[in-house]
């Protein structure tokens, strides 16, 4: 809608010819021009300009155009140093060339930019266009000449437009087509006094901010009746697509309003704390698999990284978390049993509501899981209740079973009906923020697809699965991988898909409902670099293809105004949940060194929030073999910055829950690090429940416990002093532990996982094929490892 950039280019090229009354001009041929910004230069204010058709052509003297063409050769804007005082008007001439345009007609009430303008810094007050030539192009290419009384188009705002340095300020002309198009001489001609110039405020509608989207924070306390009271006073047709009680509002504005006024709308209500756009984020990944071997128990890449921790603690079922990505299927057996259930919406026979061994609390530890609507033994309660196996796996009671059983369309907990009455119907197990269900499934599930060009791709729709089952896959079970923390619960919230990729609006409100639910650990393994137009950011990568294409879909220039609209944005979004919960949150891939002195220049979303306790920022680390042997220096694969970045995790070639429950999938990227450090947390929370609700100390205890000084130099030679704090990192055992590790790296035991089964696989044949090992080391079949041979 609104351009971005401080120059546009209108393209034309045919030649028109202008008809004035009872007489002909010449025509001109065109080609291409850039309105540059002559008199604003350096810090220059861009003003867009943009129209919106007001009603359709039809029935109307344009009827059947679907373009609008022609030339101009002189565009002037007329400011005044102070709004009020007409005296200090001048003309600023912006522009003086010829110049063809050739714009589509835009969907009624749609508005569409036609020019952006650098204009020094004042109050404006009219735009003029020398408009040469002027037609309205049909389908067919025949032309409806339309001639400009005196040759200009003077576009005049409401009130004078304040144009800051570096802020960008928008003219928004409204086009009555039956009003401004009228009939002199028996032909169409243009009604210049018919013009309407509607002034609105900064704020870019630009590319990858969706303009139909805006999160409303209301104030504590505001009631439902004065939030839907201010919600239709900007507009009655906006929708409430999301509503929590706390106050955020997500919004569906109408298509032909432009975003810029309904921020300034919303932020000048006295009801309203602040108000974030919906900027696009990207998934933290970037390799396709480079392994299809079947499935093992347990994992060897989990040999150094959680087999001590796991050979005396592999957590309990109290612990949650949250993943905020992309949705998951909801009965794959590596996670179906781990699926956090919402109490609330159950059958209250059935709730425990933290009481061991109450309503369906088979196992005694104060929560519903799955695995107590599986343990043998209780087929009558279950029947009781309607709950059966007929909806996913057939063999288990899984969520789609609950789905099926206790969706009832109601939020209240009234007789017959079941909810919690926290404006999220039916919100069993999660929540899909992106078609607003409450089913988290994604639309497909494969691991890998093919593009355009016939290469085999990630897809989008499968990383919440892989992300999850880092933290949380069961271990034991036979299929699959095995989580850092296996006993811990997940709760899945879609905010992502393969179309659109991840919504900041929708973030937030993941973010809102896992605070509502009392969720310990956020994971996300998603977000976006945002730096100033004029920023050169990637030097560094220049001689990593790889790297390069990660730069080009992660990071994105804006326009000043733009970069510090949506850092403020990120910070009152992070900074709302520092007493919520723990986040784990992905570097993203990039490359870039990210810092607190640079941020005004460049950030990262969720990365060196000021005033934040609760945020780790994890980095990928990739001097990991294909074993997953830790040596004594990782380097990070990702984007770093020493005072930003708080601790590297592993993040090349994770193996992970695949499509199937035999499958396996391999990922590389900061997003199979960010939940190596979830399920970290949540083994610390079983060990000692007392760090519940103190997220800064729980943050805390992961970073003082990490390897300190393990990082080497990263792809772009910077050493560890500049790439990730203290040299972090992460150390399972000794973080669960709080100090040193006393257990040797040895398999876990019998009786360590569920059901007091064999331990992980041993079978050599289970292990990934090895065919050479570091100098000086051999391959162990016990272990699935290289290591040093003991005489």
């Amino acid at each position: 809608m609104i351009a971005e950039l401080k120059r546009v280019a209108w393209v034309g090229g045919l030649a028109v010819t202008m008809i004035a009354c009872g007489r002909a001009e010449p025509s001109s041929k065109g080609g291409t021009g850039t309105i540059d910004g002559g008199a604003g230069g350096a810090g220059a204010d861009p003003l867009v300009i943009a129209i919106a058709i007001t009603r359709p052509l039809a029935g109307t003297p344009l009827d059947g155009a679907v373009r609008f063409r022609g030339m101009t050769s002189r565009v002037e804007v007329v400011e005044r140093d102070v709004a009020t005082n007409p005296a200090t008007e001048k003309i600023q001439t912006v522009f003086a060339m010829p110049l063809p345009f050739d714009i589509p007609v835009p969907p009624p009430n749609v508005p569409v930019a036609i020019a952006a303008l650098d204009v020094p810094a004042g109050f404006v007050t009219q735009v003029r266009l020398r408009i040469d030539q002027l037609a309205a192009v049909r389908a067919d290419e025949s032309e409806i000449p339309l001639p400009v009384p005196g040759g200009t188009l003077k576009f005049v705002p409401a009130q004078p437009i304040a144009a800051a340095p570096d802020q960008e300020s928008d003219l928004l002309i409204r086009l009555d087509p039956t009003q401004l198009v009228t009939n002199t001489c028996g032909s169409p001609g243009v009604d210049t006094a018919r013009l309407i110039g509607i002034q609105v405020t900064p704020v870019d509608v630009a590319t990858d901010i969706t303009p139909t989207a805006l999160n409303v924070y209301f104030r504590a306390g505001t009631s439902p009746s004065t939030i839907s009271t201010v919600v239709s006073g900007y507009d009655a047709r906006a929708r409430i697509v999301t509503q929590f009680s706390t106050g955020l509002v997500g919004l569906e504005l109408p298509a032909d309003r432009l975003l810029s006024g309904a921020i300034s709308y919303f932020e000048t209500r006295p009801s309203v704390e602040f108000v974030t756009v919906a900027a696009k984020h990207v998934l933290f990944d970037h390799q396709a698999p480079n392994d299809t071997i079947a499935t093992l128990g347990y994992q060897p890449y989990f040999t150094s990284a959680t087999y001590p921790t796991h050979s005396f603690q592999t957590g309990n079922t109290r612990p949650t978390i949250a993943i905020i990505d992309t949705g998951a299927t909801l009965d794959h057996p590596d996670l179906a049993p781990n699926i956090w259930i919402n109490e609330g919406e159950l059958p209250t026979q059935m709730r425990a509501g933290g009481v061991p061994n109450a309503g369906f609390d088979f196992d005694g530890d104060g929560v519903v899981t799955f695995r107590d609507l599986n343990l043998p033994g209780h087929q009558a309660q279950l029947d009781a209740v309607g709950l059966g196996k007929q909806q996913g796996d057939p063999a288990i009671v899984d969520a789609r079973d609950l789905l099926a059983a206790f969706s009832d369309h109601s939020d209240q907990n009234n007789a017959g009906t079941f909810g919690d009455n926290n404006g999220f119907i039916d919100d069993l197990v999660g929540w899909n923020f992106v078609n607003n269900t409450n089913d988290p499934t994604p639309p497909t599930t494969t691991d890998t697809i093919m593009n355009g060009i016939g290469a085999v791709n990630p897809n989008p729709d499968a990383h919440g699965r892989q992300v999850a089952g880092v933290a949380v896959a069961v271990a034991n079970n036979g299929v699959g991988t095995a989580g850092v923390a296996p006993f811990a619960r997940v709760m899945f919230l879609r905010v992502c898909n393969s179309d659109e990729g991840c919504r900041s609006d929708l973030v937030g409100s993941a973010l809102e409902y896992a605070a509502s639910k009392s969720v310990d650990v956020v994971n996300y393994s998603g977000g976006l670099a945002f730096f100033k137009a004029d920023s050169d950011l990637f030097a560094a990568s220049a001689n990593n293809s790889q790297r390069a294409f990660d730069c080009r879909s992660e990071a994105q220039p804006k326009a000043p105004d733009v970069i510090a609209r949506l850092r403020g944005d990120d910070e009152k979004l992070w900074q709302r949940h520092n007493n919520a919960f723990l986040v784990t949150k992905a570097a993203g891939n990039c490359g870039l060194l990210l810092s607190n002195a640079t941020r005004p220049r460049i950030f990262g979303s969720g990365i060196g929030v000021p005033n934040v306790t609760n945020i780790v920022v994890v980095a990928g680390m990739n001097n990991v073999t294909t074993l997953g042997l830790r040596s004594a220096s990782d380097a990070p694969s990702s984007n770093v910055g020493a005072d930003v970045v708080d601790i590297g995790a592993p993040g090349t070639n994770v193996p992970t829950v695949g499509t199937g429950p035999t499958a396996r999938f391999s990922g590389s990227g900061s997003s199979f690090a960010a939940p190596f450090v979830a399920g970290t947390a949540a083994l610390m929370l079983s060990a000692t429940p007392s760090l519940r609700g103190q997220w800064g100390a729980l943050r805390n205890q992961i970073l003082a416990n990490a390897d300190k000084n393990a990082v080497l130099p990263d792809q772009a030679g910077r050493p560890a002093t500049a790439t990730i704090r203290d040299g972090n990192r992460l150390n399972v055992c000794q973080a669960v532990q709080n100090g040193a590790c006393p257990h040797p790296y040895n398999l876990p035991g019998a009786g360590v996982f569920d059901g007091g089964g064999q331990g992980p696989t041993t079978d050599a044949s289970t292990c990934d094929a090895v065919t050479t090992c570091p100098v000086g080391q051999v391959f162990d079949p016990v272990h699935c490892r290289c290591g040093v041979p003991v005489e």
